[in-house]
């Protein structure tokens, strides 16, 4: 269909249901559109005109316009068949009543030279027309196949560094090939190209060695047809460090390997961690990782190993990915790894800094369903990875967003993917992620460092901006012991979060605020001397802030011994049933424990309250977040309890009533568990056997969910599901859980906040009766419907891809409320009423079309 008649149709949809309770009958649109008029004349033939064999490069588009003899002037439709390729990929679609067009974006495996017949019908006649697709190699730019990300080098072992360069171009005569250094250059290096190889030597200086143990060796290669390919190798000289010097190493304080036992995931293998120091980190932490055992687990020689420099997240959280190993189904392997961190005791060279490692740590990887994707700008190892079908290499690699619908601060150009070819895709200014978007820094830059901390007054300091990953820092003189008050606010909490942290002169941190809303505070006592306030963005989050800092002197309410135990991270261990602690809580300031709990025992939790405060109790589940009980009186006591459905660790946290402080004694026991019927009375995350709550997680196909209840799929990317009841209507279900229709049967379960249309990772994502459809980034949709009554607001029931009729999203207004960044398109289609509508529909979706 034209633009001009899809525009058309959709005006006169519009109309129609303005006038008819927003229902378009199918053959009154027909009809609009000349379909089934009557008087029209009927076709006598039709006739392709003549089409020339094609020729088309891997990764290419090759649109094809076919032109068509249609006398009778009926709407054309189209099919093509291509016998050696039935799953090509390619689609065909009409334009109206004079031609149609074919669209085909070949992939490395379709090379090679394909027969393909296109048939145009209309009024019960058709024609066809066989014609020779040629699918030749990708023109393709150099790729680096070595060196890899970077390596660690013993100077005592030997005191030279060599680094072998090969690059990889398949239609490039090695003369054309220039292997070369961009500034700034390694001093005293040399390089030496050999076509597609080269090799570079560098034997560090004394004053080199002192000046740091960190260099970038950036290195670039071109050919005749492309632009220069970067890429960057980080050199670490490794060494024993001075005894003379004073002052402690950073703190790995914890990591995160990908959960759970064994990971399966096409995706690359993220790995977290919180590391700290009292003066700062110097450069970035490193993640050495390994596929094969070291031969001393205890002393791991990391120069074997493959290394990754880890990238801030803001504060003290770091995290790395691990390029995925591609492996075959069925196969497991084991990834060794540790995590090393340098600080900054030695501001004017690196004599003097102090390293740690981590001990050595490791996780299980399988192959994944090769159906998980990412967006635009995240971290991928290849192009399989990204929606778009495009990992650009980059000053990071990173998924490309199918042009022409560019995200903002991205714009469509040609680069190159890491497998070497040269596409079109949507990337962000000078090919850096960590900087995309459009963002202006604030009048008090550079302050990004303690070091170069702007020097700041108790005020309200506003028009300040946040850039990814771009923190700031402001110092605060304190000529007199008393309270100091920090906060920001004045950003979109949907779009962006920012967060806060005040340190004491030394770096060292007193207290972080790192909630979700709009706004952050913190409240320390200080006594006189130079603090620091940071101000960050989490990941590649952006966005506007005020600062307000207040100084008052006076009394000050004093933090207790147990600090900073401020989030379920940081949680204060209870080492045994009965175990006690004493807490003070300031105003602002919350406090965290954490105990071991055992599945099916009831814990009981007491608060003690000295003085007037208000403070009030809450327990959460092993992640931190699920709440499972509560307790918020005004008397000096507070008392929870709940069933603990698994063994493992549980948080409790105490805080103050809007401000409120007190001195408390907090305390917990297990019980024997009051047991249950239904899971109505379980808490999130659990499931009733029958007598207890029991955690509600399985894999579907393996279940070993309690009697009476299923393992759904999970939808969206897959995975692990949650045990479900079954039921009829969301009243059958607890609080915060909807009766969602499954492909299996209905069954009550968590309810999120993604609405019609939206991304989902499983149906936990989605809000009321919506599960998460296996559809590109997943998508919410309520499955099961009759009629468009069946549906939420602004959605359609349809018949999709020849299974139940599904509530989608409703596009009549305009495309954009499609997701057309990851390939979503608003369609005209049939819905189960027999009506014409316009919903977003992912590609490759079949429904009944309107035309």
């Amino acid at each position: 269909m034209s633009n001009t008649a899809r525009r058309e149709v959709r005006a006169t949809a519009r109309s129609a249901r303005r006038e008819d309770g927003m229902r378009v009958p199918f053959g009154w649109m027909a009809a609009t559109l000349g379909l089934a008029a009557a008087g029209c004349p009927a076709s006598s033939s039709v006739e392709i005109q003549p089409l020339d064999n094609q020729t088309v490069r891997v990764g290419e588009t090759l649109n094809l316009d076919i032109a068509v003899r249609n006398p009778g002037g009926g709407m054309l439709s189209f099919s093509f068949s291509m016998p050696d390729l039935p799953d090509s990929g390619a689609e065909i679609y009409s334009l109206g009543s004079s031609g149609g067009r074919f669209r085909w974006t070949p992939l490395a495996s379709h090379a090679g030279a394909h027969s393909c017949t296109i048939t145009a019908s209309a009024g019960g006649a058709s024609d066809s027309e066989t014609i020779t697709i040629n699918v030749q190699q990708a023109n393709s730019a150099p790729v680096f196949i070595q060196p890899g990300a970077g390596g660690t080098y013993d100077l005592a072992r030997e005191p030279c560094v060599a680094v072998h360069v090969e690059v990889k171009d398949d239609d490039s005569l090695p003369a054309s090939i220039q292997i070369f250094e961009r500034d700034p250059r390694i001093e005293g290096a040399t390089l030496t190209p050999n076509g597609k190889q080269a090799d570079w030597r560098w034997c560090p200086t004394p004053a080199q060695v002192d000046a740091s143990d960190r260099y970038t060796l950036a290195l670039a290669a071109r050919d005749e047809s492309h632009e220069p390919v970067s890429h960057d190798y980080v050199i670490v000289l490794r060494g024993e460090g001075r005894t003379e010097c004073t002052g402690t190493g950073p703190e790995i304080v914890s990591s995160t390997p990908p959960p759970p036992d064994v990971l399966a995931t096409s995706l690359d293998y993220l790995v977290a961690a919180v590391v700290r120091d009292d003066r700062g980190l110097k450069d970035a932490p490193i993640l050495y990782w390994s596929t094969d055992p070291p031969a001393d687990p205890l002393k791991p020689d990391v120069t074997a190993f493959h290394q990754v420099v880890f990238v801030a997240d803001g504060g003290e959280n770091y995290h790395a990915s691990i390029p995925n190993l591609g492996l075959a189904a069925g196969e497991r392997r084991t990834i060794y790894y540790v995590i090393s961190a340098t600080d900054n005791d030695d501001p004017a060279g690196a004599g003097c800094d102090h390293r740690t490692d981590s001990s050595l740590r490791q996780f299980d990887v399988s192959a994944g369903s090769g159906t998980e994707r990412v967006g635009y700008c995240e971290t991928c190892s290849s192009s399989a990875q990204c929606d778009s079908g495009q990992c650009i290499a980059g000053v990071s690699r990173f998924c490309g967003a199918a042009c022409p619908s560019c995200p903002a601060g991205a714009s469509c150009r040609t680069v190159t993917t890491v497998e070497g070819r040269s596409v079109e895709s949507c990337v962000p200014e000078g090919l850096n992620c960590r900087a995309a978007g459009p963002c202006t820094d604030d009048r008090f830059e550079d302050n990004d460092t303690r070091t170069a901390a702007s020097a700041i007054a108790p005020d309200i300091h506003t028009g300040l901006q946040i850039c990814p990953r771009d923190p700031d820092f402001y110092r605060i003189s304190a000529s007199s012991s008393g309270t100091l008050d920090v906060q920001i606010d004045g950003w979109d909490a949907w779009t962006a979060d920012l967060d806060l942290m005040v340190l004491r002169g030394d770096g060292t941190p007193m207290r972080v605020s790192e909630g979700i809303e709009g706004s952050e505070s913190v409240q320390v006592c200080v006594t006189p001397g130079t603090y620091y306030v940071e101000v960050y963005g989490i990941l590649d989050d952006q966005g506007p802030y005020d600062l307000l800092v207040d100084l008052t002197g006076g009394s000050c309410c004093t933090d207790d011994a147990l600090e900073d135990n401020d989030t379920w991270r940081a949680a204060t261990p209870l080492l045994f049933p009965g175990d006690m602690a004493d807490g003070q809580i300031c105003s602002g300031d919350e406090d965290w424990f954490v105990f071991d709990g055992e599945a099916g025992r009831r814990a009981l939790v007491d608060l003690v309250i000295e003085g007037t405060g208000d403070l009030d109790l809450e327990l959460y589940d092993r992640d931190g977040i699920r709440r499972l009980a509560s307790s918020a009186g005004i008397t000096d006591t507070e008392h929870l309890e709940a069933d603990l459905p698994a063994s493992g660790d549980y948080y409790i946290r105490v805080f103050g009533y809007r401000g409120a402080e007190a001195a408390y004694l907090v305390s917990y026991d297990l019980g024997g568990g009051t047991g249950c019927t239904s899971s109505r009375t379980c808490p999130t995350g659990t499931v009733c056997n029958g007598t207890t709550c029991v955690d509600d997680a399985c894999t579907p196909g393996a279940s070993t969910c309690p009697a009476g209840t299923f393992c759904p799929e999970a939808g969206g990317t897959g995975g692990p599901s949650d045990c479900v009841d079954p039921c009829t209507s969301s009243a059958d279900c607890r609080s915060g859980y909807a009766c969602k229709v499954f492909a299996a049967a209905a069954g009550c379960a968590v309810s999120g906040a993604g609405q019609n249309g939206d991304p989902c990772t499983s149906f936990r994502s989605c809000a009321g009766a919506r599960t998460c459809l296996a559809w590109p980034g997943g998508y919410c949709a309520v499955q099961g419907c009759d009629a468009n009554a069946d549906c939420p607001g602004g959605s359609k029931c349809v018949s999709v891809g020849g299974s139940l009729g599904t509530c989608v999203k409703d596009c009549l207004l305009r495309d954009d409320l499609c997701r057309l960044a990851e390939g979503y398109t608003c369609e005209c289609v049939e819905d189960v009423e027999g009506a014409w509508q316009f919903v977003c529909l992912a590609p490759g979706v079949s429904a009944r079309w309107c035309y």
